[in-house]
């Protein structure tokens, strides 16, 4: 497949791609790593809705995405910098420079690590206490008219 036989390799190729095809729309890469969480509030925007005060954990990847740790389950993520794989003891949590493919210091994963925490565990809840229509009707509640 033209890439090493290890965990780092694995989980960098570890992609889907996804096209979506808007006529009269000209083609558009987006280079920054995004997840699963990012196509409702890019697709919303699509249909002209702003999902920005609706209760999505994603990005419209369309406007300004920015550099948000995309989080797995497991508290790994990547995002343009960094890839963080968490694994069972400290030996095998590792903080990896995307760019060189080299090990760097956890210390650099330290932010990130914080963020993609707080995604995760923002989701736990929303689907452990079914709180996706709540937030919905909150949101709308509280939306300036």
């Amino acid at each position: 497949f033209g890439f090493g036989n290890n965990l780092l390799n694995w989980t960098l190729a570890d992609r889907v791609p996804l096209v979506i095809k808007v006529p009269g729309s000209s083609a558009q890469r987006i280079e920054v790593p995004v997840g699963q969480v990012d196509l409702a509030p890019t697709v919303l925007n699509l249909l002209g809705i702003d999902a920005a005060g609706l209760p999505y954990v994603g990005r419209n990847l369309l406007g300004s995405p920015g550099d948000e740790p995309v989080a797995r389950r497991d508290g790994s993520w990547v995002d343009a910098r960094h890839l963080f794989l968490l694994r069972s003891g400290a030996s095998g949590t590792h903080c990896y420079d995307r760019a060189r493919l080299i090990d760097v210091p956890l210390k650099e994963c330290e932010a990130g690590s914080a963020t993609a925490g707080l995604q995760v565990e923002m989701a736990r809840r929303v689907r452990e206490f079914d709180l996706q229509q709540r937030l919905l009707a909150e949101s709308f509640v509280s939306a300036p008219k």
